[in-house]
């Protein structure tokens, strides 16, 4: 199957300059001197190691950042793994899975994690080809037919954090990366008040190589931030599923 579902990734920088350096020279895990306490410590609990930079499949939120990108497959050298719900609601929402105790819900994260060269396969059982414009609108109350992924997968653990469940977080893909590159970015988007900044930069840039790749990157801008690239991206992607 060939898809249309593209990664987001949104995040925080500070300045224009910050945002700029991490399209350019791609995204890693933060140094555990630097990374936010919150998610070293989901990353403890569920036992992730090493540190994941963290996006989904079809969407993203902007509680995660106003600054976004979507992109397609990381390359055959980066490591990633794929898991049909959010980890991080594992631990503080997504019942019952979080009123597990922590070997249980390590068990479960483990049980249902795979390497993201498998995602195409992956895609076919979950949500399938019937259901993958349901996974991707936006507009729709939507939750999998199935109550949890043990009806998709068996012999695994079974929990019924599926069907219902209103928090699509509960069964869209999440991936955890070592890294990815801007040259698989498809489209980004930024905060509206830094607009005229990205701007400036681009006018005082002096180095002509850099100033280059940004005219080049500047063509998959979309302006508005997170949720506008959202909404853009997931009305390409649903075109894309349709039927010919």
């Amino acid at each position: 199957m060939s898809s249309p579902i593209v990664w987001f990734h949104a995040f925080r920088r500070n300045s224009v300059g910050a945002a700029i350096n991490a399209l350019r020279n791609g995204f890693a895990p933060a140094p555990p001197a630097a990374a936010a306490p919150d998610t070293g410590q989901l990353e403890l609990e569920l036992r992730i190691s090493p540190a994941r930079v963290y996006c989904y499949l079809g969407r993203t939120l902007e509680t995660f950042g106003e600054w976004s990108i979507a992109f397609h497959n990381p390359d055959f050298k980066v490591f990633g793994e794929v898991s049909p719900f959010d980890t991080g609601g594992l631990v503080r929402k997504i019942s019952p899975v979080c009123t597990w105790e922590r070997e249980r819900r390590q068990t479960f994260l483990h049980s249902y994690t795979w390497s993201e060269s498998q995602r195409q396969e992956l895609l076919q059982e979950h949500p399938g080809l019937d259901f993958l414009s349901d996974y991707l609108d936006l507009t729709r109350a939507w939750s999998p037919p199935h109550s949890g992924p043990h009806e998709v997968w068996n012999d695994k653990p079974a929990a019924a954090i599926w069907r219902g469940n209103p928090d699509w977080r509960s069964w869209t893909w999440e991936g955890r990366f070592d890294t990815f590159k801007a040259e698989r970015v498809v489209a980004w988007s930024s905060p509206p008040s830094f607009y005229a900044q990205l701007l400036d930069w681009h006018d005082s840039e002096a180095d002509d190589d850099e100033a280059e790749w940004f005219r080049t990157f500047f063509q998959k801008y979309i302006s508005g931030g997170t949720g506008a690239l959202v909404r853009e991206l997931v009305g390409r992607q649903l075109a894309q599923c349709q039927p010919k």
